[in-house]
């Protein structure tokens, strides 16, 4: 059991979630005290499957993942639904699959064709037909703890207009948070937060994306409650493993990499080592 639901979090005070693409990264996430994690999509299927975050990530490869990393942590989980996987029946299995595998949150876009909310070329579904989905998972909800966002992606092809259309639209129905993707500037960020000031908004910050980059302070006192970092942790291991790993290569040797590295003794730790052997040794004693 979870401490904690995200909800009762985000009742507390705005909160900060790193994304976790696997169960170490979401290990580190909680050793550094973060509140919450946010799985990412787009770090699942390029961790799981190697491919771009393209629609290729089934719903069950996604729920299954959520389970294994609920299991070997004790803070709440925001996972990355996709477009709930397909037709209203989709979605209804979506929800009792996730709350089945632990998540405290998802979140569900209107996007026609998944891709991620940063790169080009994103079609969206009309209006309404989004709002079915987003009805359609809110009833089919069966712990009340669980929360459900409803996430945009229409700023890039409809515009700002349309995207906080579809976001009332979405509060009307009952949806616990509003996520609007891929926001183009400050002012557009500061828009939609005095828009819908009051409501449990994510920001969602990618390095290298289509949204600016502010710090956390900045973000809260616009009036964000849940800021995101998705791919943070993925693409700093991923540079950090390059470099190492392109030394080995050239130099033919580890040792001047040890000051840069996790010790085998805080790797040990971090995956709990220590009470396994606890455990152990009481068995033994016996």
């Amino acid at each position: 059991m979870k401490k904690k639901s995200l909800r009762a979090l985000l009742s507390e005070s705005p909160i900060v979630a790193p994304g976790a693409y696997d169960a170490v990264s979401a290990k580190v996430i909680e050793s550094l005290d973060f509140p919450a994690i946010y799985l990412t999509g787009y770090g699942a299927s390029a961790s799981k499957l190697g491919l771009p975050d393209y629609g290729f990530m089934t719903q069950t490869e996604m729920a299954a993942h959520v389970s294994g990393i609920s299991k070997v942590v004790n803070i709440p989980l925001l996972a990355d639904a996709d477009t709930g996987y397909g037709s209203i029946v989709n979605i209804v299995r979506t929800v009792h699959e996730f709350e089945d595998a632990q998540a405290s949150a998802i979140h569900i876009e209107d996007q026609a064709n998944k891709r991620c909310g940063h790169m080009q070329g994103k079609q969206v579904i009309e209006r309404q037909e989004f709002i079915t989905k987003i009805t359609a998972a809110l009833k089919a909800r069966r712990n009340p703890e669980f929360m459900i966002f409803a996430r945009t992606d229409a700023r890039s092809v409809k515009g700002l207009d349309e995207a906080m259309a579809r976001g009332y639209e979405s509060l009307k129905v009952g949806a616990d948070g509003l996520f609007f993707d891929a926001l183009e500037s400050v002012e557009e960020l500061e828009k939609v937060a005095k828009e819908f000031s009051g409501t449990c908004l994510v920001a969602n910050m990618v390095e290298f994306g289509r949204t600016p980059l502010l710090s956390v302070d900045e973000l809260h006192r616009m009036g964000y409650s849940l800021i995101i970092y998705p791919v943070t942790g993925l693409f700093s291991a991923t540079h950090a493993m390059t470099l190492a790993l392109q030394h080995l290569k050239d130099a033919g040797e580890n040792s001047s990499l040890l000051s840069q590295v996790t010790t085998f003794e805080q790797f040990a730790e971090l995956m709990g080592l220590g009470d396994w052997k606890d455990l152990e040794a009481q068995y033994q004693k016996n």
